[in-house]
């Protein structure tokens, strides 16, 4: 919006000093790129490593510190155990952390009627330091999670504290993960109480009724709560 409004301006004006039309329109160009892509990037996960240069836990710190809907993607498949809590995710335009990107991942295609899922999942999210959370959206809206395994997450104490991703905001999508089951959806993880666990917000969608969005929630050590 803020945009159109420069260019509807300037052009006015340069129909009227048509001198500066070729000026105009560089700028109106230059003005819509910078401003493109100040606002939206993308940071690809290129190892499996905790920490440092092309690990998540760094792509999920660069997508906060950007506003714009950013997208995390992932250059190489398995399983990135984890020594400490990861960043929560708090950018309100939202970040997609996209597993389908990974070479190897397999959609599924099996609607419910048709069965079990028959897909391949292929990152994996591993608790091996008593993390309570796995992934945060801590006060943080429209961001998308997608084709992630998510398995032992908690600090082997059951509590409700246990969570595999804790969500406090709106317009959240969890798409296509397995969470609390191992990279096979066959074998339950170990600690996790909740699965997914909405403390506040409204409209987060968990599954989208697609075959490759259906998740596998299963394996929590709660009463009932896969979902909270």
């Amino acid at each position: 919006l803020v945009w159109f409004w420069l260019v509807q301006v300037r052009y006015m004006n340069a129909k009227e000093h048509p001198k500066n039309m070729k000026i105009l329109l560089t700028t109106t160009v230059f003005v819509f790129l910078l401003f493109t892509s100040a606002n939206a990037a993308t940071y690809t996960v290129s190892n499996n490593a905790d920490a440092g240069a092309g690990s998540l836990r760094q792509a999920i710190t660069d997508a906060n510190a950007n506003a714009g809907p950013d997208l995390i993607d992932f250059s190489v498949a398995g399983t990135i155990t984890l020594a400490s809590a990861l960043p929560a995710l708090t950018d309100n335009t939202g970040a997609t952390i996209d597993g389908t990107t990974a070479p190897g991942w397999i959609a599924n295609t099996n609607l419910p009627t048709a069965g079990g899922l028959n897909g391949t999942l292929v990152i994996v999210l591993n608790n091996a330091a008593s993390i309570n959370t796995g992934l945060s959206l801590s006060g943080s809206s429209n961001n998308i999670i997608k084709g992630l395994v998510m398995q032992n997450f908690g600090d082997g104490t059951p509590s409700a504290n246990d969570i595999a991703i804790g969500i406090t905001g709106s317009g959240n999508q969890i798409l296509g993960c397995y969470i609390g089951m191992d990279q096979t959806g066959t074998t339950a993880g170990t600690n996790t109480y909740y699965g997914i666990y909405i403390s506040n917000g409204a409209n987060n969608i968990i599954g989208d009724g697609t075959a490759a969005g259906r998740n596998l929630i299963s394996g929590t050590i709660g009463n009932g709560s896969g979902i909270y």
